[in-house]
């Protein structure tokens, strides 16, 4: 406790406490409520299951260092802290206000709760301890929590932004699909022209809501994945914190002991200079202020600094390859998913376009069928007035032969006889023509059934053509505000300012164009920084060698060095046990016993035949260096030896040189023994000791380089190696990527195969059609015909001619109106099916130019 106590203190100054968060007040979020005290709060995103609480932030600051403060605060910043509330009934039927629209997790609102930093409490400025339990508590509370490990933590991430994206787009479709199935509902409450409630067919409702129940779920189960991943990063980090306070915790409970280390270092340093005192020479020991570096061959440095800066050019490339990759697979994911939902929209408007098409083609027909009817009725119109006229003048020759035969009719009985069957054809007649007037009323009223029923029908089409119109409108809308923003997303430029589907397709067209060529660009660095990995391999490889000759010719080195070594042991062994430090030649003589002075005359002649003599050392010297023997010719031994050292000499002239075998045979030539030649083989002996031991440094020095450069070289090559594993997995993953692109395009041109057949056969049936409707107007002009040649038969007498004439002009009447009515529902159908079919052309050249667009990519 006081660690922590001691950590806090040392703290400069302490975070602003958060803002308290302004929650909404539990209950259903519709209707709205009346109180209006409050300022408005952001509306929730869209259905989720349960309200997420919001995160406390502890009040306390960790004294950690600027990289792992921003590194925090930026990681905090990035993580949405949303609630969401769904609908009190859960039901989705009604669309008016069953979901409310609010900013998203990963919109940057003013409004919307984030990490921030407020003025401090003074509670907690004053109050220490309070804040130090708190700590504790806290670090208490964060026993359960784990720490990731860098991989998993990376992992985590990845998948929480992916998440996130997915999340925008979800909710984009969701948001979509509410106001596909409010304007569904909307357009169901129309009314149409002539008065009467169009009536939209269940079907298309249950649809809507099912596309919108699908589009929750959806949501509900990526949301409830990014809420799982933000945990266990929260988590990460407060086990991460909670073991740093602890460290700390430990570190400051350990401070009372300083001054004991205080005194010990003092302790120290005065035995390192009393040590010092004891021993001047050179030291070895890397600690040491007098210790020096050995250095080691210039060719051997240059290579390993080439090989240092080249391998941390292709890490630091490798490092903007790796970032630039995980951006482009982020963009290659956000795209994908974005293109999908394009894609399926896009196919959902053709399905759409085309059943539009169809139902137009049906309208077309039963137009024709109808225009068909107003031409049979037009000639059965002026087959009635033809047959009236007729009838009049038919009349008027029948009330003259009547007055000719009411002027004769006391002529003579032929007359008479000749008025009765007169009579009897005129009965038969007239009950002919009420006949044929009772047909002929059937067959109008019929037929005005049958255009009353074929004009509701075709209101109800062209109502629900409208709704279908809209409905494609709003879609085509939504399609392009998506489009923009997933323009606005990945930063993609528009070719022009205009919002319409031809310029965004090819602002998308010049962006993948864009994405090819950097890929191709990675891919070609990517070959470069193989090939030069391949160099460094190739490099590594004549290093190793190098080395390995080297550590070769050092062991030999070393082989020779302890028989050397081993050598000169015995002979300093034999120097130190029979040498006396000799002042002069009358020491040695002044001995009392003769005896005594043989003896020791006779080991020193033994000791003296086994040394080397100058002489003999500066033979061996001038044979290895016959330019210096020649240049000392004419000086003394003692001169040519002085000039050239013995560490000089290889390890073979050294073994010759100190052979025993050799050696008798030289004593046997040269000088008889005296005390000032045994001096001087002595001095000569201690000289090349020295010489040799400093040998015996060098060589310890190189050999120590070496060992580093070999194990730098070691280090380099198993970088390489994994440098080159990782580049192999890219290749792997973008190959795996290319298959799976090449397989998608063929899918979508197996797709547009299968519609263009489709249309085909849709063509086919048109044709038809079309000849079946021909045949059908062919027999209706036969079966008009034949009711005209029935009316021709017909006779008209007085009494029926004038109640056909009333019936004839309640007819005209009936007819003209029917005309007019007629006229006016022609002029109005033409008018709207102009309008439709002007939307339906810009709709399919749209549609046209999205499936060109797709079929190119």
């Amino acid at each position: 406790m006081n660690g922590v106590r001691r950590f806090f203190n040392q703290a400069t100054s302490l975070p602003p406490t958060p803002e308290p968060l302004i929650l909404p007040p539990p209950g259903p979020s519709w209707p709205p409520r009346e109180e209006v005290s409050e300022p408005p709060l952001p509306a929730p995103p869209l259905l989720r299951e349960t309200p997420i609480q919001p995160t406390e932030h502890p009040k306390t600051h960790t004294p950690t260092s600027s990289r792992d403060l921003s590194t925090n605060t930026s990681s905090l910043s990035s993580i949405p802290t949303t609630s969401a509330q769904l609908p009190v009934n859960g039901s989705v039927s009604d669309g008016r206000n069953a979901f409310v629209h609010s900013p998203e997790p990963w919109q940057s609102d003013s409004d919307s709760v984030r990490p921030h930093f407020a003025p401090p409490d003074p509670v907690f400025g004053k109050d220490d301890l309070l804040l130090s339990l708190l700590a504790s508590e806290a670090i208490v509370d964060s026993r359960d929590c784990e720490v990731l490990g860098t991989d998993d933590l990376d992992a985590l991430k990845a998948e929480q932004q992916t998440l996130l994206s997915r999340l925008q787009a979800i909710s984009k479709k969701l948001a979509l699909e509410t106001k596909m199935r409010e304007a569904t509902l909307s357009l169901g409450r129309l009314k149409s022209p002539r008065g009467t409630a169009s009536k939209l067919s269940p079907e298309q409702v249950a649809s809507a809501d099912l596309k919108l129940t699908v589009t929750q779920r959806e949501y509900w189960r990526v949301s409830a994945r990014a809420n799982e991943v933000q945990k266990t990063i929260l988590g990460h980090r407060t086990a991460v914190l909670s073991n740093f306070l602890r460290r700390m915790e430990s570190k400051h409970g350990s401070s009372p002991g300083r001054e004991s280390d205080d005194l010990s270092t003092a302790s120290s340093a005065t035995s390192l200079s009393s040590a010092k005192r004891r021993f001047e020479g050179a030291h070895l020991y890397a600690g040491h202020e007098d210790a020096f570096v050995p250095l080691g061959p210039e060719s051997t440095a240059k290579k390993l600094k080439s090989l240092t800066q080249s391998l941390q050019a292709e890490k630091k490339v490798q490092a903007d390859l790796n970032r630039e990759l995980a951006h482009m697979r982020l963009e290659n994911s956000q795209l994908e998913t974005t293109m999908t939902m394009d894609l399926q929209s896009a196919e959902e408007k053709i399905s759409a376009l085309e059943a539009q098409v169809e139902r137009l083609v049906d309208l077309e027909r039963q137009i024709e069928s109808l225009q068909k009817e107003k031409e049979a009725m037009h000639l059965a119109h002026k087959e009635t007035q033809r047959e009236a006229e007729a009838s009049r003048r038919h009349i008027s020759e029948l009330e003259q032969n009547l007055g000719d035969l009411r002027s004769k009719e006391n002529i003579s009985p032929a007359f008479q006889l000749e008025k009765e069957i007169w009579l009897r054809e005129r009965e038969v007649m007239t009950a002919e023509l009420a006949r044929l007037g009772e047909s002929s009323s059937i067959q109008l009223t019929a037929l005005q059934k049958n255009y009353e029923e074929t004009s509701r029908q075709k209101s109800d089409e062209i109502s629900k053509l409208q709704l279908e119109l809209e409905m494609v409108k709003v879609e085509i809308e939504n399609a392009k505000n998506t489009l923009w923003d997933v323009f606005r997303t990945h930063k993609v430029e528009l070719i022009s300012p205009q919002l319409t589907l031809q310029n965004l397709a090819d602002s998308l067209t010049a962006h993948m164009a864009m994405m090819d060529k950097e890929v191709e660009d990675l891919r070609v660095a990517k070959n470069r920084l193989e090939m030069e990995s391949r160099s460094s391999w190739e490099a590594r490889d004549k290093l190793f060698q190098e080395l390995e000759d080297s550590r070769i010719q050092r062991e030999r080195t070393q082989s020779d060095l302890r028989q050397l070594e081993d050598k000169l042991k015995a002979q300093s062994d034999l120097i130190l046990e029979l040498s006396t430090p000799p002042t002069s030649k009358n020491s040695i003589v002044s001995l009392a016993d003769p005896q005594d002075h043989s003896q020791v005359m006779a080991s020193l002649r033994s000791l003296w035949m086994v040394l080397p003599s100058p002489e003999s050392r500066a033979l061996k010297l001038n044979a290895r260096s016959p330019t210096k023997s020649k240049s000392n010719h004419f000086h003394s031994p003692s001169s040519s030896v002085a000039a050239i050292s013995i560490s000089d000499l290889d390890v073979r002239s050294l073994k010759s040189l100190y052979d025993p075998r050799s050696a008798t045979s030289r004593s046997q030539t040269l000088d008889e023994f005296s005390l000032e030649t045994f001096v001087s083989r002595v001095q000569a002996l201690i000289a090349d000791d020295r010489a040799l031991i400093e040998r015996l440094i060098r060589f310890a020095q190189s050999h120590e380089l070496l060992k580093t450069n070999a194990e730098r070289a070691q280090k380099l090559a198993q970088d390489s190696s994994a440098a080159l594993e990782t580049y192999q997995k890219q290749v792997k993953t973008l190959q795996e990527r290319n298959i799976t692109n090449d397989l998608r395009a063929q899918e979508i041109q197996n797709l547009q195969e299968a519609l263009e057949e489709a249309r085909e056969g849709r063509r086919e049936l048109e044709m038809r059609a079309a000849d079946q409707a021909a045949q059908i107007g062919h027999l209706q002009e036969a079966n008009n015909a034949l009711s005209a040649q029935a009316l021709k038969l017909a006779a008209e007498p007085e009494a029926v001619r004038v109640r056909m004439e009333a019936q004839i002009a309640e007819l005209r009447k009936s007819l003209k109106e029917a005309d007019d009515e007629r006229e006016r529902m022609i002029n109005s159908e033409q008018i709207q099916r102009v309008t439709l079919l002007d939307e339906l052309n810009l709709a399919q050249t749209e549609n046209a130019k999205l499936r060109e667009q797709l079929r190119k990519r």
